[in-house]
């Protein structure tokens, strides 16, 4: 898995990263529930640029809308560590997945 996000909410940033997640389907619905672990940059975009190594965690819930369309929420913490100092960034993620 591949992320390339920026922040809704906050000091406007960029976060490129990879890494993997693993799914359960608690359910016979097609809901799958688990965590996710990426590693990549957390860049900022505000007075003071600065790329950082990002360590990010997330649990998340999907529902498959169809075979290649998922909707997705999930509670996420992050750590960027260097430049001036360590961020620890916590907050929500609710997305639309596509899968080509």
């Amino acid at each position: 898995k591949a992320n390339f996000t920026g922040q809704a909410i906050g000091p406007r940033a960029l976060e490129i990263s990879a890494g993997a997640r693993y799914a359960l389907a608690p359910l016979a619905a097609p809901l799958f529930v688990g965590p996710e672990v990426l590693l990549g940059t957390h860049v900022a975009l505000g007075a003071d640029p600065t790329a950082r190594f990002l360590a990010h965690g997330s649990l998340f819930a999907a529902y498959a809308i169809t075979d290649n369309l998922q909707a997705e929420l999930a509670g996420d913490l992050a750590v960027a560590a260097g430049g001036t100092g360590t961020l620890v960034l916590g907050g929500g993620t609710a997305r639309i997945i596509v899968r080509f």
